[in-house]
Order: structure tokens, then C-alpha cells, then sequence
């Protein structure tokens, strides 16, 4: 493709097979609700001790929230449950 104001040209890259998977993190809105859940996440990410450079520092990190994430969900759930249980 010629182009009048730049050098620059597009490529295509083929790097073989991905695996793209679906995402499974699921991000509800009423954790926000449950009190001390920005502490939690935040005392979470803190824990959380991965040395490389900083996007697998994230994507690990990420992935760690995750499973801690689901964790304390399911834990909350119960919980909220029982008290609307109890409630009724």
C-alpha cells in the first residue's frame, strides 16, 4: 500500500496455532457491596510475590486474583444466602 506521508508499511504475521480460550473471570457487581471487599483484593495483590518482567508480572498476578476471586466469592454467596435465609 503506498502512502504519501509515511514510510511505513503493513505486514501480516502468521505465529502458528493459538489457543485462544474464553475467559472465565466473571466480575459481579455485588461484590461491591460486600464490606472490606476492596481491602481484600487489595491485601490479595500485595501477597501476591511474582518476579519477571512486569506483563507477566500482571498476567500472573491477574490470574492469581482470579482464582482468590472466585474463592471468596463462593465464601460471600454462602453467606448472603444464609442471612437471607435466616431474614425470611
Amino acid at each position: 500500500m503506498p502512502r504519501v506521508t509515511s514510510d511505513h508499511c503493513p505486514i501480516i504475521l502468521q505465529c502458528g496455532d493459538w489457543d485462544q480460550r474464553k475467559s472465565y473471570f466473571k466480575f459481579e457487581n455485588w461484590w461491591l457491596n460486600v464490606d472490606g471487599f476492596e481491602g481484600l483484593v487489595h491485601s490479595w495483590w500485595n501477597e501476591f510475590e511474582v518476579e519477571g518482567c512486569p506483563d507477566y508480572n500482571l498476567s500472573v498476578k491477574l490470574k492469581m486474583l482470579n482464582k482468590n476471586s472466585k474463592i471468596g466469592a463462593n465464601q460471600c454467596w454462602g453467606v448472603m444466602q444464609l442471612e437471607r435465609q435466616s431474614s425470611q
